[in-house]
């Protein structure tokens, strides 16, 4: 079985929040941050494949009209959320401008490419932009809201592994922080890949034995709440 590398990052915040989606197959609801997290992924990628950063006509048009197009794609989740599009398209004007600056500052760098999807026997994962540098491959995560490097670490170490499957030395990741888009190096060594197959093993296992893990991280908790069977045995 194939795991993606967002389960392998979920396994070191909540194990139970991941049993529900695998063993139950259960899923929580949409929220504002992934529709954010969504359009702004598709900013740093349309922003570096057309270079935004040195085509000061088309980096004016994103700006008036290209935000909206992106934000289009995500009407339907929108709409649903009730989310005030006015204020979202403000929060991505202003993102899409920190990211120019942080460009032409030399806060972060160019990828060679962007949204990669990669994959071998053990793993899945998009790899949000890859870099090379002195005949390595440095692939890059972007986040939302950046607040601890340990989950981030797992996902880029599932990406190290499946480039490394393919013929590529990885030995660092960049943890991309969209809020401010800074970008942070973080080492992806053999203890870090070694943590990446033993979750994978633990995964595995509890999918495998339907046996429920201890976690008390108040997230799962709102899954029991929200996706709790009724009498005729559906989700509520």
């Amino acid at each position: 079985m194939k795991l993606n590398a967002s389960e392998i990052g979920a396994w070191k915040w909540c194990p139970r929040d991941l049993y529900y989606r695998k063993v139950e197959g259960r899923e929580m609801p949409p929220s504002q941050n992934l529709v954010k997290g969504t359009v702004l992924h598709s900013i740093y990628r349309e922003f570096f494949d057309r270079k935004l950063f040195s085509d000061h006509i088309y980096y004016k048009w994103y700006l008036e009209k290209g935000i909206d197009r992106a934000m289009e794609r995500e009407n339907g989740r929108i709409n649903k959320l009730g989310m005030n599009r006015e204020k979202l398209r403000e929060f991505l004007l202003s993102s899409t401008q920190k990211l120019y600056e942080a460009h032409k500052n030399g806060a972060i760098e160019v990828p060679s490419a962007t949204e990669q999807r990669i994959e071998n026997d053990d793993f899945i994962a998009r790899a949000d932009a890859l870099f090379e540098s002195n005949g390595e491959t440095i692939v890059g995560d972007v986040k939302i809201k950046l607040r601890s490097l340990d989950g981030v670490k797992l996902q880029l170490g599932v990406a190290a592994l499946i480039l490394e499957s393919q013929g590529k030395k990885v030995t660092k990741g960049y943890a991309i922080d969209a809020e401010n888009w800074k970008q942070f190096p973080v080492e992806l060594d053999e203890e870090v890949k070694k943590e990446v197959m033993d979750i994978r093993g633990k995964i595995l296992h509890m999918i495998e034995a339907k046996e429920k893990p201890a976690c008390t991280c108040g997230r799962c908790e709102l899954i029991e709440m929200q996706f709790v069977p009724d009498e005729s045995g559906s989700n509520g």
